[in-house]
């Protein structure tokens, strides 16, 4: 068996969306799912790696531009955006995986209960192989994201859980060549391979990943590997501007705000401008593809009755606040 990779170029839709003509097929193409209507789907859990967002520890590289307090702000509104926008899918619960022991401060963070494991210590290597090796209720796979992609949009880690279930790995590249997401079966990979302790925030971590799963698993098989549509992490401030063009273009309201933000007042002047020109970001390529992103990503992938408009309301207004000020 070798990796099955889905063309990139036909899912870059504005919410990260996916086609469904890239689904993998199989030698049998009926999944499992459908083979047994009547078995329940088997959950995969989704797991939300997370940072209590303390100023000074968190979206460190955006706050040599913005500051610390004002980084630690945004990366709360993406960590409550992260969490609403990602809960509740029958396929794919939703867990936090905190730097905290208990749950108490993240729940008060979030407002909400929540299902809930420490990290744990070590590099974050060790801490995504332990994750992996034991999936909370014994599932027989699991999901990792993060806080830095709130705009994927949700029907990925809905396919991505099929993905495992199938016994393959799910994996969203990152326009930084990293990822913004990975799915593993559990006696899939070898998670030492996968997941080593260093090398993490540098150039090359989904190469490195890539490799690692053309290797041999425990088993002797060689795992398939779904690949997603590529999305931004926001990380910079370059990040922060491709995202307000996001909000713009999609007429994503700001928490309490009756005007689209591509309207506010708190918009900035030239942005706006620039959202209507399309020219808010300079034209990048996308690794190994050609295909180009300019911030305006293709729209067919997944029609507009089928994805609806994401909304991030508390991103959408630390945004909105961060390019008035800028």
């Amino acid at each position: 068996m070798s990796i099955l990779e889905v063309p990139w170029g036909v899912s870059t839709d504005s919410h990260g969306g996916f086609s469904t003509e890239t689904l993998v097929v199989t030698e049998d193409s009926t999944p499992p799912e459908e083979a047994d209507s009547d078995r329940p789907i088997e959950s995969i859990p989704v797991l939300l790696f997370a940072k209590f967002p303390v100023p000074g520890r968190v979206k460190t590289r955006l706050a040599q531009t913005i500051g610390d307090g004002a980084a630690a702000h945004l990366a709360t509104a993406l960590l409550r955006d992260s969490f609403h926008r990602f809960q509740g899918l029958p396929d794919a619960p939703l867990w936090i995986l905190g730097d905290r022991r208990e749950a108490g401060s993240f729940e008060t963070l979030l407002g909400s209960r929540v299902s809930y494991r420490p990290q744990g210590e070590g590099s974050l290597g060790a801490r995504l192989r332990r994750a992996f090796a034991d999936p909370p209720g014994g599932a027989p796979g699991a999901i990792a994201i993060g806080a830095d992609a709130p705009h994927m949009d949700p029907e990925i880690l809905s396919a991505a859980a099929a993905a495992v279930r199938r016994g393959e790995v799910a994996l969203g590249p990152a326009l930084d060549g990293g990822y913004y997401l990975i799915g593993v079966p559990c006696g899939g990979v070898d998670l030492e391979a996968l997941f080593p302790d260093a090398g993490w925030g540098e150039p090359g971590v989904l190469d490195r990943a890539r490799q690692a799963l053309q290797a041999p698993s425990p088993s002797g098989d060689v795992v398939q590997t779904q690949m997603f549509g590529p999305l931004r992490d926001i990380d910079e401030w370059e990040d922060v501007l491709f995202l307000g063009s996001l909000l713009a273009r999609n007429s994503i309201r700001p928490a309490g705000g009756s005007a689209p933000l591509a309207e506010s007042s708190a918009l900035d002047p030239q942005l706006r401008a620039a959202v209507l020109l399309e020219t808010v970001l300079p034209e990048t390529v996308l690794p190994e593809t050609g295909l180009p992103e300019t911030g305006l990503p293709e729209t067919g992938a997944v029609s507009e009755e089928k994805t609806p408009v994401p909304v991030l309301p508390e991103t959408g207004a630390v945004v909105a606040d961060l390019i008035q000020r800028s």
